[in-house]
C-alpha cells in the first residue's frame, strides 16, 4: 500500500485508470467492497481511516525499498492491533463482497475479454488465407488517454473534430512504396490478430485540416519492424474539410518543409498503448 500511494501520489482516480489501461490490454474494474451506508455497524471505524491516512502521509517521508524506520515498524504493530479487534473486524467483513460474488464477476469479465480478443483473430485467420485483404491496421486500441492529449494541442475547432474510431494503417494495396511489398504484407497476414504494442509520440496538425498522431511501433513481427521503421506511422485524428483520411500520410512532409502552417509538438512523454492487427477487405 505504501508503495501504491508513493507513486501514484500525484494522479486522480480517473488518470489512474488511464494509466492502468496503457499498460494492460484489459483493466478489470471490480469491486470487492460495498459501498458503507448510514448503518453504523456497516461504516469503517473512524480510528482505522485515520490511521490509513497516517500510514500514507509516514510512506511519503520513507523512500520505497528502504528498511522501516521505527515509526514504520509501530505503525504496523498498530494497525495489526487494529484489525484484530472484534468490532473492527466485524464492521469490515459487512462490507466485503462475498467471494463468491468477486468470482463469479470476474470469470463474467474474463470471458468477455477472451471472447473479444477471439473475435478478430477468427476473423483475421479468415481474411489472411484470402488474397484480397487490401489493407492491414493496428485496432483495438483504448483512445480515451491519446484523444485527451490531442485536445491538449489542437485548436478548439478541430477538437470538436476528432474521429471516434482510430486505427494505424500498417500496409495499404494502393501505397505506391509498401502496396508492392508481398514480403512485408504477408508478415503481417500472418500476423492478424496478435497484439502490437506501440507509443505515441507526437501530435501533427495542419491548423483548420488534417491532424494525427505520430506512432512508433514497439513490438511485432520483426520484419514489419524493420521496414516500416522508416516510415511515417500515425494515427490520423482529424480528417480536413475537404481532405480524404489519406492525406493525412502527407503531414509529415508537411511538418518538416514548414508548409501550410504545419506544426508538431511533443508529448510530455511517450503514451504506450497496446493494439491487434486487423485485415480488411475493401
Amino acid at each position: 500500500m505504501a508503495s501504491f500511494a508513493t507513486f501514484f501520489k500525484h494522479n486522480t482516480h480517473k488518470e489512474l485508470l488511464k494509466y492502468l489501461r496503457t499498460q494492460f490490454h484489459v483493466v478489470a474494474e471490480l469491486p470487492i467492497m460495498e459501498a458503507a451506508d448510514t448503518d453504523s455497524q456497516r461504516q469503517v471505524p473512524a480510528e482505522v481511516l485515520e490511521h490509513i491516512a497516517a500510514g500514507v502521509k509516514l510512506a511519503l517521508r520513507h523512500r520505497v525499498g528502504s528498511e522501516l524506520s521505527p515509526e514504520q515498524q509501530e505503525w504496523e504493530a498498530k494497525a495489526r492491533s487494529l484489525l484484530q479487534q472484534p468490532e473492527v473486524e466485524q464492521r469490515l467483513l459487512s462490507l466485503q463482497r462475498p467471494l463468491q460474488d468477486c468470482c463469479s464477476d470476474l470469470q463474467g469479465i474474463i470471458d468477455a475479454a477472451l471472447q473479444r480478443a477471439q473475435q478478430p483473430l477468427s476473423a483475421g485467420n479468415q481474411v489472411a488465407q484470402e488474397p484480397d485483404a487490401r489493407w492491414v491496421a493496428v485496432t483495438g486500441f483504448e483512445s480515451d488517454a491519446l484523444l485527451e492529449a490531442a485536445r491538449q494541442v489542437l485548436p478548439p475547432q478541430m477538437c470538436s473534430q476528432l474521429k471516434e474510431e482510430l486505427h494505424i494503417t500498417l500496409w495499404h494495396a494502393d501505397d505506391p512504396a509498401l502496396g508492392p511489398d508481398q514480403e512485408l504484407q504477408q508478415c503481417l497476414l500472418a500476423a492478424v490478430g496478435s497484439e502490437v504494442a506501440f507509443e505515441v509520440t507526437h501530435i501533427d496538425f495542419v491548423p483548420q485540416g488534417m491532424a494525427a498522431a505520430k506512432v512508433q511501433l514497439t513490438s511485432g513481427p520483426e520484419t514489419a519492424l524493420a521496414k516500416l521503421s522508416g516510415c511515417y506511422l500515425h494515427i490520423t485524428l482529424v480528417i480536413g474539410p475537404s481532405g480524404q483520411a489519406k492525406d493525412s500520410k502527407l503531414l509529415d512532409h508537411a511538418v518538416v518543409q514548414h508548409s501550410n502552417g504545419a506544426q508538431r509538438h511533443a508529448l510530455p512523454e511517450p503514451l504506450a498503448l497496446v493494439g491487434q492487427v486487423l485485415a480488411v477487405q475493401e
